[in-house]
């Protein structure tokens, strides 16, 4: 696969992208426990860091979101296409990007973070004339974003897990007992219904791997395919894929949030099928190395922008919706008086079980002629509530965690870094 013969390895990865802070926050977090495994002189060989990316996973949408602030200073946010997507949306991310992304969108009049503008300019000058495939174009770039932070991780790709000789072997033991594979996986994922895990197709003996075909798309297999596949185009799914890596690819395994879940499924379902299976399985003397969860929350400084929070939003929108039916917040005081006397007369009718209805009357009454006495200020109050609906879309794209890395200031990514190196010394 390309890693490291005789070291100690930390191994995490993603989908080919820009990521955002807290898929970096990962690589980060591989990069430091390697090197501080490595300084430790009774561990008998040295220690290495490396990244998988997930090159055979479907590219939908190679693009990544840009904040961009309008005239009037309000947030907004458009798409900027760093691939080809005719070509690209139904592939793996080891096809090849057209020379060039498409140039990125202008992001407003200087009143956001200055590090987005500089970040998409750097980017695009990086993507244009690629020739690589879409995995290796993003890696390049997020690398040159990384190189001055970190030590570079060695870079393998999850395509090469099918060049192994564990990887056919597992393939061999499901063609000989598909049953046992699928219905130990099917069970661990409804055991982890929170994973999201779709079931396989027991009946069609669909199997948890893809074949990809000539032009790079994916194609689900069944049992039956297999006699007729080239086993080179065969590669695992998640699940497979990161037990595989667990038990043979490294030492420690680092996830974020979503990875972690997924592999309580995978840890069930080798258990299940070990325990299923008619013959020993390939890997039934190996033991799956342990596993971290490392995820972070970065976010853009918007504070120029003077956004309202998501419950200042809340609380106007109430407050607009609350003075139809409350004199108190018009200031109005006597009705509010009239209104809490017939309240208390309702509640009192309805205790002793007598016709409520003259009070119900009565303060419909009541809050139609305050609605008419105060319609200025209430007008007032729901054209606010209206402002803040459409700020609402500004206040959480200044919220979203989701931004990519290469728009961040250098030095918040560093802050970064340096807080995951506190949190995992904290850990130890």
């Amino acid at each position: 696969m390309g890693l490291p013969v005789g070291c100690a390895l930390v191994l995490s990865g993603h989908q080919a992208d820009l990521w955002h802070p807290g898929i970096l926050s990962k690589h980060f977090a591989a990069g430091i426990v390697a090197t501080e495994a490595g300084k430790i002189a009774d561990s008998g060989r040295p220690a290495a860091g490396a990244w998988l990316i997930v090159d055979h996973d479907v590219v939908r949408d190679p693009s990544i979101d840009v904040p961009v602030v309008g005239r009037a200073g309000e947030l907004t946010s458009r798409r900027w296409v760093i691939g080809a997507t005719a070509g690209l949306e139904l592939v793996s991310a080891r096809a090849t990007v057209a020379p060039g992304a498409a140039k990125p969108p202008a992001v407003g009049d200087g009143e956001g973070p200055s590090s987005v503008g500089e970040g998409l300019e750097r980017a695009a000058a990086l993507l244009a004339g690629s020739s690589e495939s879409f995995a290796d174009a993003t890696m390049r770039v997020m690398d040159a974003f990384i190189e001055p932070l970190a030590p570079k991780l060695v870079v393998v790709r999850s395509s090469s897990i099918g060049r192994t000789d564990l990887f056919a072997r597992t393939v061999e033991a499901m063609a000989r007992d598909p049953q046992a594979a699928i219905e130990s996986y099917n069970q661990a994922a409804a055991e982890v219904p929170e994973a999201g895990l779709r079931p396989l197709d027991l009946a069609r003996h669909e199997l948890p791997l893809w074949s990809l075909t000539t032009t790079g798309q994916r194609r689900r297999v069944l049992a039956s395919d297999l006699a007729r596949l080239d086993p080179r185009t065969l590669l695992p799914r998640a699940l497979l894929m990161t037990a595989l890596l667990r038990l043979a690819g490294c030492e420690l395994f680092v996830h974020g949030t979503g990875g972690a879940v997924y592999d309580r499924a995978m840890e069930k379902w080798m258990v299940r099928w070990a325990q299923a299976a008619k013959a020993p399985l390939p890997w039934a003397s190996l033991v799956l190395a342990p596993a971290a969860a490392v995820t972070a929350d970065l976010r853009l400084d918007f504070g120029r922008l003077r956004l309202p929070t998501s419950e200042e939003i809340a609380r106007v929108r109430w407050t607009a919706h609350r003075a139809r039916h409350d004199p108190a917040l018009l200031g109005d005081d006597r009705l509010e008086a009239q209104r809490r006397e017939i309240l208390a007369r309702l509640d009192e009718r309805r205790r002793r079980g007598e016709d409520a209805a003259p009070d119900f009357a009565a303060l419909h009454e009541l809050l139609s002629s305050m609605r008419t006495a105060h319609a200025a200020a209430i007008s007032k109050l729901q054209a606010r509530a209206t402002e803040m609906a459409r700020s609402s879309r500004g206040a959480s794209l200044a919220a979203s965690r989701t931004w990519s890395s290469v728009l961040h200031p250098r030095e918040r990514l560093a802050m970064l870094r340096d807080e995951v190196a506190r949190a995992l010394h904290a850990a130890q």
